[in-house]
């Protein structure tokens, strides 16, 4: 299924992360809080970054940004590629996070950000996400 009801994964347990460079692909494993298992691949990824793993990561909320949040979109590309939010000082780096809103905006990709209560920071920017119950 696709990322759409991500209200699920409040309070979740995020419970591995494998990113694989050459295959472009990333896969997250998740236990929802009624101990389903969780597994979310992304395909085509673009860029991925993930802040403070921790053996215990506790998802606040997954959100899915497109291109109609233009503002708060680039904000979260600069954190991703970067690894803090931007200052005013961070003018340079606009044209890195031009090409990257333009694959999101023209080219089909999709940021997903994980915010954690506890743990893991992530951004996965991405061509094709999807979740499904791990078997």
């Amino acid at each position: 299924m696709g990322i759409t009801d991500t209200g699920r994964f409040v309070e979740a347990k995020l419970t591995g992360v494998t990113a694989n460079q050459k295959k472009r692909c990333v896969d997250l494993f998740i236990t929802d809080t009624s101990s389903q298992n969780w597994h979310l691949v992304a395909n085509e990824v673009q860029d991925f970054m993930v802040i403070e793993m921790r053996l215990q990561n506790i998802i606040d909320r997954m959100i899915l940004w497109g291109s109609s949040d233009e503002i708060e979109c680039r904000r979260r590309l600069f954190c991703m590629l970067y690894g803090y939010r931007p200052s005013a000082e961070d003018n340079m780096y606009l044209p890195t996070i031009n090409n990257n809103f333009m694959a999101l905006k023209q080219e089909g990709y999709h940021l997903l950000e994980i915010e954690p209560v506890f743990g893991a920071l992530i951004f996965i920017l991405a061509k094709h996400l999807q979740i499904e119950k791990a078997r």
